[in-house]
């Protein structure tokens, strides 16, 4: 007996829209991607707001910029810094540059012309215009170490700047520090020769018996009147005036010292070498306490071991090495 096989038909459902599941997680995931995406675009939002809006509103506002707010530099040189606006301004607009000694900064370590010397720095120019067409380019001022004649270590200065113009007014700049190396010590100076052409020596030669000079003066201007007492080391050579007076005024004027050296009649194929010292003093003085170096004179002797021939007459003697004579005459 035979069977005929029953086909078995088996269809697969297609998806439906409709159905309540599929549209569920469809928006269900969608909402979420949004909000998600929504969230990073508020935080971004967020972070650029509080970032960069305060570095837009500044730019906005007016100011000055200063290559650099500080400067050091040495006693008679120069050095510049820049200045320029931080926007554009809606008129012309003038800043007054100042320098002004700040002696505030000074130290004990600063040296006497820190507080005692004025005008330590200069500007140049003292004036910079800012239009609406170059309120962007930077312009240079020159500041100039003024060189003065007190010993010291350090002075100090500022640069103050004033603006006016536009929407510039009562706008505040930054000031520029200035330090200043002084290039001054305190010092003797020695010298010998002719007045006017005066070398700096600090040795002096004579010969025995003989006489000879030097000259001294600072190098560079004392606080106060200062004394400085001179002696010689030797008694066969003598100094004179045993003092001298510098002041404000004379310090770098060169005062004469005499020297004279004494002929003890003794062979001595030596030069004697004498020590002629130098003592500061004076109250209220910055050399007060400071040493002097000392002065050399260099004594050469004049006697020797020889035998001086004279000829000529009692009273008319001339030293003579040799005795002409005729033939036949005599001499002595």
């Amino acid at each position: 007996m035979k069977f005929k096989a029953f086909p078995l038909i088996v269809k697969r459902a297609k998806p439906s829209l409709k159905s309540p599941s599929l549209l569920d997680s469809a928006f269900h995931y969608w909402r979420m991607l949004s909000t998600r995406l929504n969230l990073r675009r508020i935080t971004l939002g967020v972070l650029a707001i509080h970032f960069l809006l305060p570095v837009w509103v500044a730019a906005q506002n007016p100011g000055v910029t200063l290559s650099r707010t500080d400067l050091s530099l040495h006693e008679g040189t120069t050095a510049s810094y820049t200045v320029v606006l931080k926007t554009a301004p809606t008129a012309t607009v003038t800043i007054s540059v100042s320098a002004s000694d700040d002696v505030t900064k000074c130290l004990a370590n600063s040296g006497p012309s820190c507080t005692r010397k004025s005008g330590v720095a200069s500007v140049n120019p003292t004036s910079l215009t800012f239009t609406t067409t170059n309120w962007s380019q930077a312009q240079t001022v020159t500041v100039t170490a003024n060189d003065e004649n007190m010993a010291g270590n350090f002075k100090f200065a500022k640069a103050t700047h004033s603006v006016s113009g536009g929407n510039y007014d009562g706008v505040t700049a930054p000031e520029m520090l200035i330090t200043v190396v002084d290039n001054d010590q305190t010092g003797i100076r020695y010298q010998i020769g002719q007045p006017g052409q005066l070398q700096g020596r600090s040795v002096l030669n004579l010969r025995e018996g003989s006489v000879g000079a030097y000259y001294v003066s600072l190098i560079s201007e004392p606080t106060a009147a200062t004394t400085l007492t001179i002696a010689s080391q030797n008694s066969l050579v003598t100094v004179t005036p045993l003092s001298l007076s510098f002041t404000a005024s004379n310090w770098n004027q060169p005062k004469k010292i005499s020297v004279s050296s004494t002929d003890d009649n003794v062979v001595d194929y030596t030069p004697l070498k004498v020590r002629v010292t130098s003592t500061f003093s004076g109250a209220g003085s910055n050399y007060a306490t400071q040493e002097a170096y000392h002065f050399t004179v260099i004594v050469y002797n004049v006697t020797g071991r020889e035998i001086r021939y004279h000829v000529g007459t009692p009273g008319q003697f001339r030293v003579r090495y040799s005795l002409g004579l005729y033939e036949g005459s005599s001499g002595a």
